[in-house]
């Protein structure tokens, strides 16, 4: 087993993020390589996350901890790919002191009741948020930044967008497309590297609750690592 080196402490409710890279270069990525990283807790309870493919030969895995301490992972690649299995290491997380009510009070989930959400900690969590669809594939960083000032200094708490073209537009900003093909899809990595970066401004510093919607075609461990909304009874 290989170990990798973490030495930065990630807050805990926040974002840590692994990255592994293959010693080879693969010809197609996203359908011959599945790569899962299992996560220790501190308390030694275990949490299992799917690696997503970056581009080149990056890959990555991201995961919000909930235990403060020290974590331990370690990556199990199909097929078995130098870089990429066997990867292991530590990383620490520490108590969040800010304000953000997103890391103050943890993940947002169905509450024990079914019919409402709460954070991790039980406070409850008021969903208000507009559609904003195609905000983020679309907007410069600019208008991005204008847009989540005016949406948190009138309370809103999540923004509910599309982490895909889908219907009235076929690709974003730059031109370029979350995937294509139909039974056997190619993804973009730049696309969503893009989205990566409008997805972080609204967590932080904003505190907004990222809700990506998209086509069933493009359900990634990228994509749905991101978030999701809960079902609601």
């Amino acid at each position: 087993m290989r170990q990798q080196d973490h030495t930065a402490a990630v807050h805990q409710w926040g974002r840590w993020e692994g990255q592994f890279e293959s010693s080879q270069e693969i010809a197609d990525p996203v359908h011959t390589i599945y790569l899962r990283v299992d996560l220790r807790a501190p308390s030694g309870k275990g949490h299992a996350v799917e690696a997503f493919w970056d581009g080149g030969r990056t890959w990555r895995a991201r995961f919000s901890p909930d235990e403060t301490g020290t974590w331990s992972y370690i990556t199990h690649g199909t097929p078995t790919t130098p870089g990429l299995d066997g990867q292991g290491g530590s990383f620490s997380c520490v108590a969040y002191a800010g304000d953000n009510l997103l890391y103050r009070h943890g993940r947002v989930d169905v509450a024990p009741s079914g019919h409402s959400l709460a954070h991790a900690d039980g406070a409850p969590f008021f969903y208000l948020a507009d559609t904003c669809w195609l905000g983020p594939l679309l907007s410069t960083p600019q208008e991005w930044e204008v847009y989540l000032a005016d949406r948190a200094a009138k309370k809103f708490t999540a923004v509910q967008y599309l982490s895909t073209p889908f219907r009235s537009i076929a690709h974003n900003a730059e031109g370029r497309s979350a995937y294509s093909g139909v039974e056997r899809i190619s993804i973009d990595p730049l696309f969503f590297q893009r989205l990566d970066e409008r997805a972080d401004a609204m967590r932080t510093p904003m505190g907004c609750w990222p809700c990506p919607w998209s086509s069933t075609r493009a359900r990634t461990p990228r994509s749905t690592q991101a978030a999701g909304c809960p079902r609601i009874r």
